[in-house]
């Protein structure tokens, strides 16, 4: 089987585009508790509908049960966004179930960061007989500069209200200069950034028209101020934060935002005063520095963030964050092939340390999943030929993964 086999095609005709059930979900319903505004699956679909050849409509099964939908057979093509790899358990539940309800294998259409980097047998043996859409076929010159503003008509206002009264995502920047071995975002890359005044007002406009006066938001940015380090332009990013705040001020609307940065880049933009000013007054109030590999530099390197003293550029990123009314936020990614017990006990004297000396801080640990499709073990060849890889793809091809995990 070759990737060009499976490549059909983008879908068209009548669209139902589907996102998945909260990752942690069994098979039966259960409506999330804190449900997000699917963005991915969104912008997807203002691509698919603004090439002229779609009609689009959702379903979002954080809110409502696919089996009680009786209209299926009206589709022409389902479409389904897999958000991240932890998001591929999920979606094959979806799609044993969409199966069950007679759906044509051949309809359903996979996208997103989740399966972009499974080839072609590994995505064949998980969703068989379905269509991988790629980046590339979505990723055309006007990707970044798509509104979302008629896919949000298409949801009740009921639903809007419920995703507006929940922390959104918006849409920011997608790439990072850096290669960390875990991550399986888009890594080594350049940092490119999206019409994010556009989508603030269509958050806006429907604000206004569900009568919410303040919105909380995630920024998408792999790494916030990478545009302050060496070689890049702090103009742009100086450009995106000034359209955030004429927005809020032209519609009168309060905005808290947070975002992801590395401790290095952070003190680099610390640097310019009118840069940090403007990162205030657009409404930020968090960020979260990636600390992982802090608590050794054997484990800085096996991760390919380098060799530089982190912990010490983290207490002065903390110190600095603090002292400017910005909530520090441990990320740690911890666990990989080269953890010992000796590490991991470095690892949380670090975290609870940094927990201790800063009390606005916040903490959020990840075991790291170290081979994931996109980040650089999953193409490893002894991972290739492991009973462990085997295992996994068909956990998932029987339907045996009820949790998730």
């Amino acid at each position: 089987m070759t990737l060009e086999v499976l490549i059909r095609g983008l879908p068209t005709g009548n669209v139902l585009m589907v996102h998945p059930q909260y990752v942690h979900y069994s098979h039966d319903f259960a409506r999330d508790k804190t449900p997000f505004l699917p963005l991915g699956l969104v912008y997807a679909g203002q691509i698919l509908e603004g090439n002229g050849g779609s009609t689009i409509t959702y379903h979002d099964s954080q809110l409502h049960d696919i089996t009680e939908r009786d209209d299926l057979d009206r589709y022409d093509s389902v479409g389904i966004n897999v958000m991240g790899t932890q998001n591929i358990a999920a979606a094959h539940r979806l799609y044993t179930t969409l199966l069950d309800m007679g759906v044509n294998p051949d309809k359903i259409y996979f996208g997103g960061q989740g399966v972009e980097d499974l080839n072609a047998e590994e995505f064949g043996r998980i969703f068989p007989q379905s269509n991988l859409v790629p980046r590339s076929a979505l990723v055309t010159g006007s990707y970044w500069s798509h509104s979302i503003r008629d896919q949000l008509k298409k949801f009740s206002e009921k639903d809007l209200e419920t995703y507006l009264s929940n922390e959104l995502t918006l849409l920011f920047s997608q790439g990072c200069k850096y290669a960390c071995h875990f991550c399986g975002a888009q890594t080594s890359k350049k940092e490119t950034f999206f019409d994010t005044k556009e989508n603030l007002r269509v958050y806006f406009d429907t604000a206004k028209q569900l009568g919410i006066n303040g919105l909380s938001a995630y920024a998408t940015s792999l790494d916030f101020f990478q545009q302050a380090l060496k070689g890049g332009n702090p103009t742009k990013l100086k450009r995106q934060l000034q359209d955030i705040v004429e927005v809020q001020e032209e519609y009168g609307i309060g905005l808290r935002l947070r975002a992801l940065t590395r401790a290095d880049s952070y003190m680099r933009a610390a640097e310019d005063e009118d840069l940090m000013g403007l990162v205030k007054k657009a409404g930020f109030y968090q960020f979260g520095f990636g600390a992982d590999g802090a608590a050794n530099v054997r484990l800085l390197r096996a991760m390919h963030k380098g060799t530089k003293d982190l912990e010490s550029k983290l207490l002065e990123a903390f110190y600095h964050s603090e002292r400017n009314g910005f909530t520090p936020e441990i990320l740690y990614v911890f666990g990989i092939e080269e953890d010992t017990e000796g590490t991991l006990q470095e690892t949380r004297d670090l975290c609870v340390g940094l927990l201790n000396k800063f009390q606005t801080s916040i903490y959020r640990g990840f075991p790291a999943k170290n081979f994931i499709p996109g980040n650089f073990n999953w193409t490893r060849a002894d991972w290739k030929k492991s009973a462990t890889r085997q295992k996994l793809l068909d956990d998932l091809k029987h339907g045996k993964d009820t949790d998730g995990d």
